[in-house]
């Protein structure tokens, strides 16, 4: 048996969980580019300032390829963002990070949200042991942390 595999079901010890009001939710096994950055200016004094205006982030995201119900939402939303642009294309979600309980350990507030690419790894099936992933790229406008349920910061 291989390591941290059951039987026909992978262990994925946490999770990304995306949520819309208008699709099912979206359910990936990792993601990287989570960052916000402000943009600078620089003062004739040659001193750096804020502008105040949020930077555009694309997040990489992964969805395991036999999690049907996440992937067909991707691809939906995906279909939305080409062509005869669909008017509700951009997005407004969170996105929590759970743990293997289900409990939200952080959560971030997207708005502006788009598909603007996928790559889908069944192609190089060399290794059987691997959890084969599709990989999406999402543009999102503003990501903003907020205040997971269970933390209370004073």
């Amino acid at each position: 048996m291989l390591r941290n595999k059951l039987p026909g079901h992978p262990i994925i010890p946490a999770r990304f969980v995306l949520s819309f009001e208008t699709k099912e939710d979206i359910t990936f096994t990792s993601i990287s580019g989570l960052e916000q950055e402000i943009d600078a200016a620089e003062s004739p004094d040659r001193t750096a300032h804020s502008t105040g205006i949020a930077k555009n982030v694309t997040l990489t995201v992964k969805c395991a390829s036999h999690d049907d119900a996440s992937i067909s939402a991707m691809y939906e939303w995906y279909d939305e963002c080409w062509g005869n642009v669909s008017e509700g294309y951009k997005k407004t979600g969170t996105l929590a990070f759970e743990d293997n309980r289900g409990i939200a350990r952080k959560v971030y507030y997207l708005e502006g949200a788009w598909l603007k690419k996928f790559a889908d790894d069944e192609a190089q099936m060399e290794e059987s042991s691997k959890i084969h992933e599709t990989e999406f790229s999402v543009s999102v406008d503003i990501v903003t942390r907020k205040k997971a349920p269970y933390l209370s910061i004073s």
